[in-house]
């Protein structure tokens, strides 16, 4: 699962709990619920309930997708901004999303749970929601 963090990211990994799936959580390096940079506080909550929860999971946490980094260059000539860095101050080690899909695959199979159609089908459980 990946796109939930936040608000929805908890009653989303309850549903999914509840319906027993294993878990892949595309999270992000340090993550922990008490972390100053908001990601990885984000990323930490989900992952606090994935673990207590006592079911097979996985945790992927790739470090930066090179795809954000156009517009961070573009916002600040540059400069990459700290904020947008999960992890706050560490080395940085790019990615493209295709190649940790890849990982994901290897370590799960392809049958993953495109998490905006699991929001639609269930968002009479957590509210109103919207896809960034």
């Amino acid at each position: 699962m990946t796109g939930a963090t936040g608000q929805i990211g908890s009653p989303v990994v309850r549903e999914l709990i509840a319906a027993g799936a294993h878990l892949v959580k595309l999270s992000g390096a340090h993550a922990d619920p008490s972390a100053a940079p908001r990601f990885a506080r984000w990323h930490g909550e989900v992952e606090r309930i994935i673990r207590d929860a006592e079911i097979d999971y996985t945790f992927v946490q790739p470090v930066h997708f090179m795809q954000n980094l156009p517009a961070q260059i573009r916002s600040r000539p540059g400069q990459i901004q700290p904020e947008w860095l999960a992890q706050g101050v560490a080395e940085l080690s790019l990615h493209m999303d295709t190649d940790v899909t890849d990982v994901v695959h290897c370590i799960v199979g392809r049958e993953p749970i495109d998490i905006r159609e699991f929001v639609q089908d269930h968002v009479a459980d957590f509210g109103p929601t919207r896809t960034v």
